[in-house]
């Protein structure tokens, strides 16, 4: 075999071996992925991601090899010199990818893949969350990373026969073959891709099939475009008639007036329900909002539309479902126009914007805030200068809420205000706070930064209060997503809600709404138009509702007391869940399907519409059913 053909095939099973070594290491990870599991189901889903194991090193051996070709032309050296060098850099990309994968998994409950190319815009905050959160899995890399590069040393070292004249050329062609083959998971019509691991059914096996690095790699192949996981079409009339019922008009509660001079719409930055005390959490970790929440208008549960802030901010401000599992941000998506409320808000006089504590474009945020209507956006290069040390990522909250606070006071115009908050995006305190839950494990750092995002956010509350040209803003407070990922795929999605507007009484909704319900209910408040577009429902209003996540290819849907979780595509069983029980499981009951039904249905309507750019054309689709089910 010629010596360049050896060498490459021994490099190809070196990085499938590492691959798989990261797999191995993500299971152990996450036990809660394989504590549901029996043995048999474990070593299948480890077992079944040899096709993505494979693929990945395919590609990444393919690259060394066209790499070292034109460099060995160049320098005048043996391909199998130049092939070893190239493969250094290439492996430790690999494990690096892979590394962060791990890392990553835990914060969002899905494997890295668009965000990757954030990685120039947020690569110093990255770097150094990395270093001051996750020292041991960065040991563990840095270790695996030494044993695979001296392997490699071993594996690769150039033959003692002398090499043939054009060997390296003669092995291009049976390279590429292999190569191609294998990236594309074997001979099949059907390219490989990441929705092939939904086969093994269930989140979990999926998940644990599924290599990190493949799925960044495929979405950095597939550019900034955001790919549907269903068929672009419009469902049937027939299916459309299913979803009609929820959205039959109900009498809303009467509106206060005069309305609020000014709006802050408050994305604490990966506020977990799951972890506030405010919902059941047996440490204290958040009496400002618990108290706060007790006062205003809340719910019983919350649900993310996402996992990142731009996935948050569109549903939140849009009304909208987002791209199953990715985002609109810096995608073809966002050539289309969105009419959402800081754009209505534009309109009606208010003075928008948005305010975070990260860069202002960490992740396309502040691009992204602009596309949504607001007409300022500020972030960490703008901001004035702040009174605590700077973290990871940017500002801590106390110096985001003086600046909104300044620009409340100082306003010759109704604000309308966006924040995203800072603090809970690291878990790194100011250097003279004292943690309020001692230890060093992530969850307890997790733990006493929320408690002293708390208190950040009720000294702000105070601070309104106290001011009497302050004390009647409406102030609605929610999550971006949740952070510190849970076990249970719904306690992902699980984030804070309350809103307090003058004249408006306490209330308590014994329902678990949508991200989407923001919007529809500040419009209602603010006496703006519901624009066609928006798919959620006024929290004023007492009729039917529903609310949704989707979560590594299973679809939830909470609808009137019923919670069902299903496979989007292909076959799995369908899961119920009890919301006002802490969403246990539960036998499905006589409604369970046709939730299912309504579920898929919403789902099909709303990505057709969001691909299609014709996101305004929703109300007009259901109308035209309801019209049909009542006669005039």
């Amino acid at each position: 075999m010629q010596p360049s053909l050896r060498l490459s095939l021994r490099l190809l099973l070196l990085l499938w071996l590492v691959a798989f070594t990261e797999r191995l290491l993500f299971a152990a990870h996450y036990p809660q992925l394989t504590a549901p599991l029996s043995y048999g189901e474990l070593a299948q889903a480890l077992l079944a991601g040899w096709r993505f194991d494979l693929s990945l090193a395919a590609e990444l051996t393919l690259l060394a090899y066209l790499v070292a070709l034109p460099l060995a032309w160049l320098t005048r050296r043996p391909f199998t010199t130049t092939l070893r060098l190239s493969a250094y850099p290439i492996l430790t990309a690999a494990l690096l990818l892979q590394g962060a994968d791990l890392i990553y998994y835990g914060e969002a409950g899905r494997h890295l893949g668009y965000e990757l190319r954030e990685g120039a815009n947020s690569g110093g905050a990255l770097l150094m969350d990395l270093v001051t959160t996750y020292g041991h899995e960065l040991a563990v890399q840095l270790l695996l990373l030494v044993g695979a590069l001296a392997l490699l040393h071993l594996l690769l070292r150039p033959p003692a026969d002398p090499p043939r004249r054009f060997g390296a050329e003669l092995a291009l062609l049976p390279v590429l073959i292999l190569g191609v083959i294998l990236v594309r998971g074997g001979l099949q019509s059907i390219p490989l891709e990441p929705l092939h691991a939904q086969s093994l059914g269930g989140p979990n096996r999926a998940a644990l099939a599924l290599n990190g690095g493949y799925n960044a790699l495929h979405a950095l192949a597939s550019g900034k475009q955001a790919k549907p996981l269903l068929p672009l079409t419009r469902p049937t009339p027939e299916a459309l008639a299913q979803l009609a019922p929820l959205y039959r008009p109900t009498i809303a509660t009467e509106v206060p007036t005069p309305a609020p001079r000014h709006v802050v719409v408050l994305l604490l930055e990966s506020w977990s329900a799951r972890y506030m005390s405010a919902y059941g959490y047996e440490q204290e970790t958040t009496p400002r909002f618990a108290q706060w929440m007790s006062q205003g208008l809340s719910v019983e549960a919350m649900l993310a539309g996402g996992h990142r802030t731009t996935e948050g901010m569109f549903a939140t401000f849009c009304s909208e479902q987002n791209p199953l599992g990715a985002t609109v941000a810096q995608t073809q998506l966002q050539e289309f126009r969105y009419n959402c409320l800081p754009r209505l808000a534009t309109q009606a006089g208010y003075r928008t914007l948005f305010v975070q504590g990260t860069h202002e474009n960490t992740s396309g945020t502040g691009d992204f805030a602009r596309l949504l209507g607001f007409e300022e956006s500020w972030g960490l290069d703008t901001l004035p200068q702040h009174r605590l040390p700077l973290h990871s990522w940017g500002l801590h909250d106390p110096d985001i809420y003086d600046y909104v606070l300044q620009r409340l006071r100082s306003a010759d115009q109704p604000l309308f205000i966006g924040v995203n908050t800072n603090s809970t995006h690291s878990s790194e305190l100011p250097p003279d706070e004292v943690p309020a839950f001692p230890g060093d494990d992530r969850l307890h750092r997790y733990l006493s930064t929320l408690k002293f995002a708390d208190a950040a956010f009720g000294h702000f509350l105070d601070q309104l209060a106290a001011d009497p040209q302050l004390s009647d803003t409406l102030v609605v407070a929610l999550a971006d997503h949740a952070g510190l990922a849970p076990e249970r795929p719904v306690e992902r999605y699980l984030i804070p809600f309350a809103l307090h507007a003058p004249g408006l009484p306490p209330r308590h909704l014994n329902s678990v709404a949508s991200q989407r319900d923001v919007a529809p209910t500040l419009a209602a408040l603010l006496g703006l138009p519901r624009p066609p577009s928006f798919t959620g429902h006024s929290l004023l209003g007492g009729g039917p509702s529903a609310a949704d996540y989707y979560h590594s290819g299973r679809l939830g849907w909470v609808e009137n007391g019923v919670a069902v979780e299903f496979p989007l595509r292909g076959a799995g069983a369908t899961e119920c869940l009890d919301p006002h029980q802490a969403f246990a499981p539960i036998p499905c009951g006589p409604n369970a399907e046709a939730a299912r039904q309504r579920a898929k249905v919403f789902t099909q309507l709303s990505q057709w519409l969001l691909f299609s750019g014709h996101t305004e054309q929703f109300d007009p689709l259901i109308n035209t059913q309801l019209q049909s089910a009542n006669p005039l």
